[in-house]
C-alpha cells in the first residue's frame, strides 16, 4: 500500500493545553500530531526529528505524557482490523478505547480474558503501562498480547511476535512508549462469558485474616478498605451460567454520594471517621449476573489521584495492615478507600508483575486535596516490601531504584538504547525513570 502524501497543515494541530483525567498533569506542547494511518505516522517521524510523546486517553496519573515538544494523538487508530474465530485472536488498532473494544468483541461472541474496572483507556495505553484487573490466576492486560506492530523513532514499521522480532516483542509489551509507537495489537481472546458479582460489606479486620484463602476461592476478589471505620466493601466475581439480571446503572447516585462525602471530609476533617462509617448504610449485600464487559467496568466520575504498588502476594496483608496503621496514627484526611487486588505473575521485563504473583495495593486522594503528604507517608512501606509501582500511577522512584527491583532491567534498556538512541520518544519524566 502506497503512503498518502504528508500534509503538515492537515495533520498537525496548533499549540493548546493538554491535561490528564485527574488534572494533576498538564502541558502545552508545540503541536499535536494526529496521523490518519501508519504510513503517515512513519512519514512524520522521518521528516520531523523533534521529540514525541504518544497519548492515549490521558488516564495515567504519572507524568508520562507532558512535553514541551510534540504530543502524538492516536485518535484515528481505532477499530477491529480482523477477527480469527478459530484461533480466538483479534487484531485491533492501538488507539481503540477498551469500552469500544469489549463491545465489538461481544458482538463477535468473544471477550478479553480479564480487565480492570475502568474501561476508558486505549488498548495501547493500558497494555504498555501494565494495567490490570484482579485474579490470582490472571495476568495483566499485556499477557493477552500475542503480536504487535510498532513504528520506531526512525519511522520503520515492525511486526513483533513470538516468531518475528521475538526478543523485542517480549520487551515491548510493557514499554511506556519508549521503544516505538504501537499501531496495532493482536490479542488472544476467549469466548464471551458471564460473571456473577457479589458485593457485601464486611469487617476489615476479619477480611484481612480471610483474604489469603478468599483469593483462591473466586476467579476475582478485591476489596475497598475504609481504615477509619474498620469496614470494607468486598467484591467477588465468578463464572456463571445463571440468567442475566437487570443491570441497574447506579453510577450517578454512587458518584454523587462519593463526591459529597469527599467534599464533607475535605471541609470538616474531624468528621471523616463518622462519614466513613456511614458507608455501611449505602452498601447492600447484592448479587448480579451479566456478561464480562458489562460487569467489569465501574464508571468513575469523581476525580482522584492514585499511587499503586505491587508487592509479593504473600506480603500483601501485612503491607496493608502497616498502611492502615500509618493512616490511622497520623489521622490523614482522606475519604477514598484503599483498593486491594491480586494479579498473576509474568515474565515481561518491565511488568510490575514480573517473576511472581502480586498483591496490588492502591491509595487514593480526592483531586481537590493535596496528595503529597499522604503518598509520601505511605510509600516507604511499599519500599520496605520491595514493591514495584504501577507505571501509570504516582510514585517517586528513579532509574537507580527501579533497576534494583527489575531483574531484567538491563535487558530492557539494551532494547531502548537500540530502538531510540537519540531519546526522541522520552520526556523529562521518562528520562528520569529509565536513564537516571
Amino acid at each position: 500500500m502506497e503512503s498518502t502524501a504528508f500534509s503538515e497543515q492537515a495533520q498537525v494541530q496548533p499549540r493548546r493545553l493538554w491535561r490528564n483525567w485527574s488534572r494533576s498533569q498538564s502541558c502545552q506542547p508545540r503541536a499535536f500530531w494526529v496521523p490518519t494511518d501508519e504510513h503517515e505516522l512513519s512519514n512524520q517521524l522521518t521528516r520531523d526529528k523533534r521529540p514525541v510523546r504518544v497519548v492515549g486517553a490521558g488516564h495515567s496519573f504519572s507524568p508520562l505524557v507532558p512535553t514541551d515538544n510534540i504530543i502524538l494523538n492516536m485518535a484515528c487508530f481505532r477499530g477491529l482490523v480482523s477477527v480469527d474465530h478459530g484461533r480466538q485472536i483479534v487484531t485491533v488498532k492501538a488507539g481503540t478505547p477498551l469500552s469500544q473494544l469489549t463491545t465489538w468483541l461481544f458482538e463477535h461472541g468473544l471477550a478479553l480474558h480479564n480487565q480492570g474496572d475502568i474501561d476508558t483507556q486505549t488498548i495501547a495505553g493500558a497494555v504498555s503501562t501494565g494495567t490490570h484487573g484482579t485474579g490470582i490466576t490472571l495476568g495483566c492486560l499485556s499477557e493477552a498480547v500475542v503480536g504487535l506492530r510498532l513504528v520506531t523513532a526512525q519511522g520503520d514499521i515492525l511486526n513483533c511476535s513470538e516468531i518475528e522480532n521475538s526478543a523485542l516483542f517480549r520487551a515491548a509489551k510493557v514499554s511506556l512508549g519508549s521503544l516505538g509507537i504501537f499501531t496495532e495489537l493482536r490479542l488472544q481472546v476467549v469466548p464471551a462469558y458471564r460473571l456473577k458479582e457479589h458485593v457485601q460489606l464486611v469487617p476489615l479486620s476479619d477480611l484481612i485474616e480471610q483474604i489469603d484463602s478468599l483469593k483462591t476461592q473466586h476467579r476475582h476478589v478485591e476489596f475497598f478498605a475504609f481504615p477509619f471505620a474498620d469496614i470494607a466493601i468486598l467484591k467477588t466475581l465468578d463464572f456463571s451460567s445463571d440468567a442475566i439480571t437487570a443491570l441497574e446503572d447506579k453510577s450517578l447516585s454512587e458518584n454523587a454520594i462519593l463526591r459529597m462525602a469527599c467534599e464533607a471530609s475535605r471541609w470538616m476533617p474531624k468528621l471523616n471517621p463518622r462519614i466513613q462509617k456511614l458507608v455501611g448504610r449505602f452498601v447492600k449485600d447484592e448479587q448480579r449476573v451479566g456478561y464480562a464487559h458489562q460487569i467489569f467496568p465501574s464508571p468513575r466520575n469523581v476525580r482522584f489521584n492514585e499511587m499503586e504498588y505491587q508487592v509479593a502476594a504473600v506480603d500483601g496483608p501485612s503491607c496493608l495492615e502497616q498502611i492502615i496503621q500509618i493512616m490511622q496514627s497520623r489521622k490523614f484526611n482522606v475519604f477514598f478507600p484503599i483498593e486491594y487486588r491480586y494479579v498473576a505473575g509474568d515474565q515481561t521485563p518491565l511488568s510490575p508483575f514480573y517473576g511472581g504473583d502480586k498483591a496490588s495495593i492502591s491509595v487514593h486522594q480526592y483531586y481537590k486535596q493535596d496528595y503529597h503528604p499522604l503518598f509520601a507517608a505511605i510509600e516507604p512501606i511499599f519500599h520496605r516490601y520491595k514493591g514495584r509501582p504501577h507505571w501509570g500511577k504516582l510514585h517517586s522512584l528513579d532509574s537507580t531504584q527501579l533497576r534494583a527491583r527489575y531483574p531484567e532491567w538491563d535487558t530492557f534498556m539494551s532494547f531502548r538504547n537500540l530502538m531510540d538512541p537519540d531519546c526522541r520518544l522520552l520526556n523529562p519524566y521518562s528520562k528520569r525513570l529509565l536513564l537516571g
